[in-house]
């Protein structure tokens, strides 16, 4: 089976991740149809439709569905935390209420076709292992509202599947890096400081947390890999594999940026550390669909750096929703 020619309706078109999905299945011949709850300066790929909708219409979702004749959703909507708006109400409304509307338009709707929706790495929580990589049979044992938003999405999407006899597959990532991140996120934070205030030192928090980086182009080029040849039905982990401590990556923006680069570790910045070690065991998604990363954390580093640069200081993607 390939992309190409297949119609493609991507929810959360103007997020990090919906951008990048978006573009992934354009480049591969798709007709995208890119649906987000409010108009976007982003620029789309030649031939894409752009449509504004209301995720919390279930009614007019399904009308969208019907007109359009998807083969394929991608549900990439969502809310995800940010400084001083992390209103626990909305994270639900946007991730779980946006997933249960989209099921609810694909019952109305009734055509054949494929759902992917997109979960995260904080469903998991305290499920993750210290001693190995999480694998997607692990207990979803969440820490953050955030977290426990996306575990009820994921099991919403499952259910619902399994009683009306959806095609569903969960993609999760573990945690982005590259062009276009949202600022307040690491490793763009960090970056951003660097660039807009150099020599001024980096107060940063417990360095020794381990994290699985991924970059955001090969997070989409995953979740075609599992909207292609995903099973029914299936969770499918993306990441690189690897735990790499925030040490780390201060260490190799630290190469990139010359001397001019210091931090310091501030205890007072210090909270509670829950989930010191997160990194996915990529093994279903391999052996199902072959897919594996391909980018590098220093290469991911190295185009964000280049494209802070290239948008000057503060020109950071503020979007909240994806």
């Amino acid at each position: 089976m390939a992309i190409s020619g297949q119609i493609v309706l991507v929810t959360g078109a103007n997020g990090f991740v919906g951008r990048h999905v978006v573009a992934r299945l354009a480049a591969g011949g798709a007709e995208v149809v890119a649906v987000s709850r409010r108009p976007t300066a982003h620029v789309m790929p030649p031939g894409v439709r752009r449509i504004v909708v209301s995720l919390s219409k279930p009614s007019e979702l399904a009308r969208l569905i019907e007109c359009c004749r998807p083969q394929l959703v991608v549900h990439a909507a969502g809310r995800v935390p940010s400084p001083g708006q992390d209103d626990e109400q909305l994270l639900f409304e946007d991730n779980l209420g946006s997933t249960l509307s989209l099921l609810e338009a694909i019952r109305i709707a009734a055509l054949p076709l494929r759902l992917v929706t997109i979960g995260s790495a904080a469903q998991y929580g305290l499920g993750m292992p210290s001693h190995r990589a999480t694998r997607e049979d692990d207990p979803l044992r969440p820490v953050t509202l955030y977290g426990v938003s996306k575990a009820a999405a994921l099991l919403a999407a499952m259910a619902a599947g399994a009683r009306d006899g959806l095609d569903v597959v969960c993609a999760v990532p573990f945690n982005l890096t590259g062009a276009g991140q949202p600022a307040h996120l690491v490793p763009a934070a960090f970056l951003r400081h660097a660039l807009d205030s150099p020599g001024e030192v980096l107060k940063v928090g417990n360095v020794t947390s381990k994290r699985d980086f991924i970059d955001i182009r090969d997070v989409a080029a995953a979740i075609e890999a599992v909207a292609l040849r995903g099973k029914t039905q299936s969770v499918y982990n993306i990441g690189s594999g690897k735990a790499l401590a925030i040490a780390d990556i201060l260490s190799i923006i630290g190469d990139r940026m010359g001397p001019s680069f210091h931090w310091e570790a501030d205890e007072h910045r210090f909270g509670p550390e829950r989930v010191p070690v997160s990194y996915a065991d990529i093994a279903r998604i391999e052996a199902d669909t072959g897919w594996r990363p391909q980018i590098r954390i220093e290469r991911s580093i190295a185009d964000m750096i280049e494209d802070m640069l290239s948008r000057g200081p503060q020109a950071e993607d503020r979007e909240v929703l994806r």
